[in-house]
């Protein structure tokens, strides 16, 4: 500024002809810069399938790719596209999954955008108490439709401090849920309807609840995939959490004791109150019976 007031004095020229000047010269030197780091992020944005994410809403459509760099360093709110893998949390909840097609980059995404909607979830603070007793209605909710009980589900979930996001999959991701915490006192669980079947969603939705019920790191993002290693102790936890709590053991014994055909499940799980699907999926992912013969038991859920 003071070389401007001697400039003016000098040449007649305003002082803040001057300032303009240098004002502009060091705006055009920092887009320069901006339009070089954008240039260092191309590679690793074309690992995005951005068009996939735009037609899923997560960003605006385009077809330049410095303005795509720009709307995927917005989306997932970082400085360089770099950062992105430790939005995922514990970078181990990638090695849980049973299946080397899972793309990172799609599961970052996805992960991102299940943040974005639990964000406008308003809830009460968490409450481990109130989650716990409210499992048996959990239960009795598989007996509903989806336009019943997933507003139920979701309203539920936040008056004990958790946001239930409902969210279809991209592709890539291979992953079933996820849960973690966005904040002490808040969780996420989200659920993506993959299958669409029931037993898939309810066993999820009851995982994902098992991690936050059995006191699992707030610092780890939990990732329920479709196919997943069941050597980690957490997830086998997991696992177990909704199995137990969705079927008794001590009535899966006796299912197991008689003649499985698609009347007695159906009177099982009509006994036990659940949804047969359930109940049939249980039994085929515990190998008891063919897939084949579970079809007409493990009707899909109309979700997303």
């Amino acid at each position: 500024h003071d070389m401007a007031l001697r400039l003016e004095n000098v040449l007649g020229v305003s002082a803040s002809f001057w300032n303009n000047l240098e004002t502009n010269y060091r705006e055009t030197l920092a887009r320069l810069a901006l339009d070089e780091q954008l240039a260092q992020e191309a590679p690793i944005a074309a690992c995005y399938d951005y068009a996939a994410m735009a037609k899923a809403g997560y960003v605006a459509k385009s077809n330049n790719t410095a303005e795509k760099i720009r709307n995927l360093l917005r989306f997932f709110s970082v400085s360089s596209l770099q950062y992105v893998p430790e939005l995922i949390g514990d970078s181990a909840a990638l090695h849980k999954a049973d299946n080397d097609k899972v793309s990172t980059y799609a599961l970052a995404a996805w992960i991102r955008q299940c943040e974005i909607k639990a964000s406008e979830i308003t809830t009460a603070e968490f409450s481990r108490d109130k989650l716990q007793n409210l499992l048996p209605e959990f239960r009795r909710a598989t007996l509903r439709r989806p336009s019943e009980f997933i507003p139920y589900l979701q309203q539920a979930c936040a008056d004990c401090g958790v946001a239930l996001v409902i969210l279809p999959h991209l592709q890539g991701t291979y992953a079933n849920g996820v849960s973690k915490w966005l904040t002490p006192k808040k969780a996420i669980i989200a659920v993506s309807p993959r299958g669409r079947y029931a037993d898939i969603f309810w066993f999820t939705f009851f995982h994902e609840i098992g991690h936050l019920l059995l006191g699992h790191s707030k610092k780890a993002t939990f990732i329920t995939f479709d196919k997943t290693n069941s050597a980690d102790e957490h997830e086998q936890a997991a696992d177990q959490f909704a199995a137990n709590h969705l079927i008794p053991p001590a009535e899966y014994k006796t299912l197991l004791n008689g003649e499985l055909s698609k009347g007695r499940i159906e009177a099982f799980a009509n006994h036990i109150g659940i949804h047969p699907g359930i109940v049939a999926g249980r039994l085929g992912k515990d190998g008891h019976l063919d897939w084949k013969r579970l079809s007409k038991l493990r009707m899909p859920h109309k979700i997303a």
